[in-house]
């Protein structure tokens, strides 16, 4: 209300645009604004803008009622009551500025417009309607409901604190003897019969019927963009990549593929839904509402939704962000994960989508979240096993994966277990030297040393020869093995071994993936150890003060991979005499360690 104030009672002339979606509480605002500011206005006239071939006729009638002529032109009425000192105008529903902009040229007084359209320019003010806040529908309900603060707060957040469905739900519960909480079932198993119960005092109909309307109207006008709303219901509740559609527009059917294979058509579907107000429209992605979506769903036949469901797996599997463990593609890991979640890629039967999946999980580990990599292999390898076979390539990867965030989480026993079960099925079915078996074998030793299972070098010096002979000594899957090898030697006391290999290897990391690459920035730290072991303090106190910000801005001040070259930092500052310097390093570094292990144990 303020910041409506602030747009319309500045001066005679302005325009404020309460943008939001269905029952989001428009017109309710709008209502409310028009009765509290009543003395600031010598007259008011509200207009329902829905329907366009109206408008004329309603300003007609504003003419007739006000000067007496319905003859009048509208530049003449506004003319008259703009003479007469400041005005409202109210137009309802107005979702096309091009039909109101003739209206908004004729400069009425002041101008409030309800509009699912955020497609206004000066001098219109966009103000967003998104709906309550959680603290004012839980006020809302708890003044006519009878239930716990609890029950109020989880039937608020199901609702998804749109003012209208908080109305309707309070209009139908205040009559009812359903409990809160089996109404709140309700919302998700027959949001779409429970969505039109209530009749809400200040709104034109149900929050079912609204969107049932609205729906209806987007297929018809645009059937490409209204296929891709009722989609949204089976993405997660989160901004849907709409490059995502782009890449997958070969293999879907008609009518998205061909909206999917134009910028243009894709960019006009898009348009029609922001228009409509069903889905909000983010930058890059459309945003479905959590209630929506129980909507669509409700309202959706099995045989449609298994459709609908391989198709957005489809869409997300064709949006592959690449290597889980470059920075580059995380940005899209981050965007992806949760419509993996929502589409349960764990019960997928596509090769790529289950590949997609254990990349995420990788990407998780590389971030420093094993836990949630490790929940989510555990249990998609259970239910590949029972779709593809314990033998399946898709199976044995997601036993590696399952391994990597066992280890990770120092869990290395149940690591190791796995990573041998996988280079035997490796060694037997694609012999010793494939890429694959030496990746397996680099796990398995790498288990075995942190075990102190193997106390020689021996296998790790074989898997690195093995390497090199077959990928190349500059592939990052033999230089992972040359700084494994390396740390080996040095935790056996061979410093001069160490660092030679790791001044190679980071060398090495440095051209072939480039210096922000979170291996080149851990080949770094240890280069930083091995200098420091070795007495050059300085040149370790130089590489790790180029290393650390690099971390920081990959990784976060907070990451593990952070931490361990600051401690690293922190030895060395000591070793120069730096006491002071050091001590503020180490308490920073306890302090967040102590905050990481919470978290860990919390998960």
């Amino acid at each position: 209300m303020a910041k409506l104030d602030d747009t319309l009672l500045t001066g005679p002339h302005a325009v404020a645009v309460l943008h939001g979606g269905p029952g989001t509480g428009k017109t309710h605002l709008a209502r409310e604004h028009a009765a509290l500011r009543r003395a600031h206005h010598h007259t008011s006239r509200w207009i329902a803008a829905a329907h366009p071939s109206l408008i004329t006729e309603q300003l007609r009638e504003f003419a007739r009622s006000t000067l007496g002529d319905p003859t009048t032109s509208v530049e003449e009425l506004f003319e008259t009551l703009n003479a007469r000192g400041p005005w409202l105008l109210v137009l309802d529903g107005a979702d096309d500025p091009a039909i109101v902009s003739p209206i908004l040229a004729a400069r009425p007084g002041r101008v409030l417009i309800t509009s699912r359209d955020s497609a206004w320019t000066p001098p219109a003010a966009v103000l967003r309607v998104s709906g309550f806040t959680r603290a004012q529908s839980k006020s809302l309900l708890g003044e006519r409901i009878d239930a716990r603060p609890d029950e109020l707060d989880e039937l608020a957040r199901a609702l998804g604190d749109l003012p209208l469905a908080v109305a309707q739900a309070t209009a139908f519960l205040r009559g009812s003897t359903l409990q809160v909480e089996h109404y709140r079932a309700l919302l998700t198993t027959r949001a779409s019969e429970i969505l039109d119960l209530g009749i809400a005092n200040g709104y034109p109909g149900s929050l079912a019927a609204v969107w049932s309307v609205s729906l209806d109207a987007l297929r018809r006008d645009h059937p490409a963009a209204g296929q891709l709303a009722r989609m949204c219901a089976f993405f997660a509740t989160a901004p849907v990549p709409t490059r995502s559609f782009e890449k997958a527009a070969p293999q879907l059917a008609e009518p998205l593929r061909s909206m999917a294979a134009d910028p243009l058509e894709l960019e006009s579907a898009v348009r029609a839904i922001a228009k409509s107000g069903l889905v909000e429209v983010r930058p890059g992605g459309l945003l479905p509402h959590a209630l929506f979506q129980a909507f669509l769903r409700d309202t959706t036949t099995a045989e449609e939704a298994s459709v609908a469901q391989q198709t957005a797996r489809l869409v997300i599997t064709s949006d592959h962000p690449g290597d889980p463990r470059s920075a580059e593609s995380w940005e899209r890991y981050s965007a992806l994960l949760p419509h993996m979640v929502a589409l349960e890629f764990d019960r997928a039967s596509a090769p790529e989508s289950c590949r997609l999946l254990l990349d995420a999980s990788h990407y998780l580990v590389v971030l420093g979240d094993a836990q949630t990599a490790r929940d989510l292999i555990s249990r998609a390898r259970e239910r590949w096993t029972d779709t593809f076979g314990a033998g399946h390539e898709i199976v044995v990867s997601a036993t590696s994966h399952l391994a990597r965030a066992h280890f990770e989480l120092g869990r290395y026993e149940q690591a190791l277990e796995l990573d041998e079960e996988v280079l035997a099925f490796r060694a037997e079915t694609l012999g010793p030297n494939h890429e694959l078996t030496l990746a397996a074998a680099h796990d398995v030793a790498a288990d075995s040393w942190v075990l102190s299972r193997s106390s020689d070098t021996e296998t790790h010096e074989d898997v690195l020869r093995r390497r090199r002979e077959t990928l190349g000594a500059d592939h990052p899957d033999t230089l992972r093995s040359a700084h494994n090898l390396a740390v080996q030697w040095r935790a056996t006391g061979a410093i001069d071994r160490a660092l030679d290999l790791d001044r190679d290897t980071h060398r090495r990391f440095r051209r072939v993936l480039g210096d922000s690459h979170p291996d080149t920035m851990r080949s770094a730290r240890a280069l930083a150890v091995d200098l420091h072991r070795a007495g050059e303090h300085h040149a370790a106190r130089r590489l790790d003060e180029e290393t650390l910000p690099r971390l920081k801005s990959v990784f976060g001040d907070d990451h593990i991979e952070t931490l361990r070259c600051a401690n690293s930092l922190v030895q060395i500052l000591r070793a120069l005499g730096e006491f002071t310097e050091a001590e503020r390093l180490a308490q920073d570094v306890h302090v967040r360690l102590q905050r990481l292990e919470v978290s860990r144990r919390r998960g």
